[in-house]
């Protein structure tokens, strides 16, 4: 009985991390041009903690990854964006920095709340 009660809350916690972390890589791709973000959440994810207090730093790592890149994405990514296309890839960066303003940190949180489940 108890190898079962195990096993089916070990299963419950590996379906969670899955569906959040696939919700996670969804939202990402929105605002996400060059993969370099994905790449990194990936590194970050991939860092198998041994307990508890490692799945919470990796979850604050992941949050603290996000804002940081929201935060930069809102000034490189308009500049990036006029250097291919001039003005309307101006606009569109924009567009993409503001969205990835709150994609980015939206992913972090859920991320983290993978690695904590």
């Amino acid at each position: 009985m108890k190898s079962f009660l195990g096993k089916t809350i070990s299963g419950t916690f590996n379906t969670v991390e899955s569906i959040t972390g696939s919700l996670s890589n969804g939202i990402t791709l929105l605002v996400d041009d060059d993969r370099t973000f994905a790449r990194e959440r990936e590194n970050i994810k991939n860092d198998k903690s041994q307990h508890v207090f490692g799945g919470l730093a990796n979850g604050a790592k992941s949050i603290a990854y996000g804002f940081k890149n929201g935060f930069k994405g809102l000034f490189t990514q308009p500049v990036q964006g006029a250097e291919k296309s001039g003005l309307p890839g101006f606009l569109l960066g924009a567009a993409k920095g503001i969205g990835g303003l709150v994609i980015k940190p939206i992913s972090g949180v859920i991320d983290a709340a993978s690695k904590t489940a």
